[in-house]
């Protein structure tokens, strides 16, 4: 059974009185209720790739970058990292009703943006979903400010100069924040080019760590264990 708010109901308005519970074939169990009109697209992404929550929301800010843009890179590590580069799909109708563009970018993708109207970010509970969208949403903010926006200056399309990236190994996904995510990441900044110029350049050297719940298990098992055998050589 899925859920969705009803046509034309504002989210900052809603209560639960407004969802609606849907069968597994996108109709209303509730007759007297009316379902969105881009239920099928979520039908669509539910049954085209392994999402288990969906959400589908307007953010401005990312509505207004995708005018003039066909994709997006965030400029942090973190984000670029998480989110990585966010495809932006072309739209010519106010709903979508040929969702098949947006279910083949969520394969590869745990959201994309669909230019002029919104963006659609999946994940293995609404929290997950929730925070992939607040984070490009941040990201897009940041850029925003990068460009001056907000000072009287228009945010420019993108140059045909394209950033160094991360090399991404295809084929290949992981559990989003697991223990085989985080070290692919690793992996990727360690390698990446731009990295280790900017590291090179400030004459530091430069590798990317991160400390996951697993590995401080073992760092405080490890700890335990030195301080258990220097107590029985003492």
């Amino acid at each position: 059974m899925f859920h969705d708010y009803r046509t034309a109901c504002a989210a900052r308005f809603s209560s639960p009185k407004d969802l609606v519970a849907l069968d597994q074939n996108g109709k209303p169990i509730n007759t007297a209720q009316r379902a969105s009109s881009e239920t099928p697209m979520h039908l669509a992404v539910y049954a085209g790739t392994d999402a288990q929550a969906i959400v589908h929301v307007h953010p401005p800010m990312v509505l207004a970058f995708s005018l003039t843009h066909e994709s997006f890179v965030p400029l942090s590590y973190e984000e670029k990292y998480t989110i990585g580069e966010v495809p932006i799909i072309p739209r010519t109708r106010p709903t979508v009703t040929r969702p098949q563009a947006v279910v083949e970018a969520l394969k590869y993708h745990p959201v994309v943006i669909i230019k002029g109207h919104g963006t659609v970010a999946i994940g293995k509970d609404f929290q997950e979903a929730f925070l992939i969208t607040d984070l490009l949403e941040e990201a897009v903010h940041c850029q925003f400010l990068k460009s001056g926006y907000g000072k009287g200056v228009a945010p420019q399309a993108e140059s045909a100069e394209k950033p160094t990236g991360v090399a991404v190994q295809s084929g290949k996904s992981y559990a989003l924040f697991s223990h085989e995510h985080m070290q692919a990441l690793v992996d990727s900044a360690n390698q990446d080019s731009q990295f280790r110029a900017d590291g090179a350049a400030t004459n530091l050297t430069t590798s990317l760590t991160l400390l996951t719940r697993r590995g401080q298990q073992d760092l405080d098992g490890a700890i335990c264990r030195r301080k258990y055998y220097r107590a029985q050589f003492r």
